[in-house]
């Protein structure tokens, strides 16, 4: 039920980010064919979106590969042509790179202050890889308050992050200052049900995410 709710309304949205919110929900759940067609739909006139099609293209094809997946040699080429231009889409390339060759990046990771430092991947911790790579909610289901985890690369400027429910009501909205990586929410006043984070920057919706409330 949940998953329907979360497919209807992100076709509902119909922006770029939302399809591809919908692209990765699909591959997860096996319905690879379904996120080939929306891959397919989505525009490729920017670096950004064209680095992104290139890069789910190839994992769409491990995913769904029936006798295993071996990188060609122009798929390799172009792959880290892509991590190595550290991007927005850097990670994933820089991730599946590592899945699929065992090669290691380097990702810098916030210590606690304003300084970085750089972790050799895979050895950042599951907590970490999250904070770098996506917006996360622990815990889930969430009853009294929840700590919203932002990438790090995304606090270089300030962002707003919104909540809103199923209906597309947006029930909250926080300013994110610059290099605040975590922030805390309280969750008690809200009704029980599936809600949803949006993360707005230079008037660019770049992350998304959903949980549930369970009091």
């Amino acid at each position: 039920m949940i998953l329907f709710v979360l497919y209807n309304f992100l076709l509902s949205e119909n922006t770029p980010f939302a399809l591809r919110s919908l692209i990765g929900q699909k591959a997860r759940h096996g319905n690879y064919a379904d996120a080939q067609t929306l891959l397919n739909s989505l525009p490729a006139e920017t670096q950004d979106e064209q680095d992104y099609k290139t890069v789910q293209q190839i994992n769409l094809l491990r995913l769904s590969a029936i006798n295993g997946f071996e990188l060609s040699e122009a798929q390799y080429e172009t792959l880290h042509c892509i991590a190595d231009a550290y991007g927005t889409q850097a990670p994933a390339a820089q991730a599946l790179l590592n899945l699929l060759t065992g090669e290691q990046f380097e990702w810098w990771m916030p210590t606690g202050s304003e300084k970085t430092t750089p972790i050799s991947y895979p050895k950042v911790t599951i907590k970490d890889l999250k904070t770098t790579n996506r917006l996360w909610v622990q815990p889930n289901p969430a009853s009294q308050y929840i700590n919203i985890g932002i990438p790090p690369f995304l606090t270089e400027s300030q962002t707003t992050l919104y909540l809103f429910n199923t209906q597309g009501k947006i029930v909250q909205q926080l300013v994110i200052s610059h290099g605040e990586y975590t922030v805390g929410l309280s969750t008690h006043h809200l009704p029980n049900g599936v809600y949803f984070l949006s993360l707005i920057a230079d008037g660019i919706r770049i992350e998304y995410t959903k949980f549930v409330i369970q009091h």
